[in-house]
């Protein structure tokens, strides 16, 4: 696939100036070949910061910034996501975790795994049960209930 050819195309549909939720689709897609495909972040995450679409924006950000290796900026919007968007909350608390575990962190992985484990409404989540398999994956021993459980 010819990725230039695509994004002269975006350009010339948004010199459109098509209606604001069509602009912001496409701003999403060339941000998106920008990064995934052309390997160009830091362009990406020009286009990414003019999007006000949260939390799939902040996502975005999150991954513009590891790849860029700006793992603080990635974990700040984490934690932001985190403590606005409930529904997001426990996969932030994952994806947070994770990045502690793949940077050597597994003080903090841990603490951030057994966080999402106690949290009650996150119990029956898919990420609650990632988070159980993390701790025993990283030996830890995690029994039938976990510290703070609410019954």
């Amino acid at each position: 696939m010819k990725w230039d050819e695509c994004l002269a195309h975006l350009k010339e549909y948004m010199d459109t100036k098509p209606e604001a939720h069509e602009m912001m689709n496409a701003k999403y897609t060339m941000a998106g070949i920008l990064r995934d495909r052309m390997g160009d972040a830091k362009k990406a995450l020009a286009i990414y910061t003019e999007i006000n679409d949260p939390p799939r924006s902040l996502w975005e950000l999150v991954t513009t910034y590891r790849r860029l290796g700006e793992k603080r900026k990635a974990e700040n919007i984490l934690q932001e996501i985190a403590s606005i968007f409930e529904r997001d909350a426990p996969r932030a608390i994952l994806t947070l975790a994770q990045f502690c575990e793949a940077d050597g962190d597994k003080k903090k992985a841990i603490a951030l795994y057994r966080r999402l484990l106690s949290q009650p409404e996150w119990k029956k989540t898919g990420e609650s049960s990632q988070a159980h398999q993390a701790l025993e994956r990283l030996g830890e021993r995690t029994g039938g209930a976990m510290i703070n459980e609410v019954r």
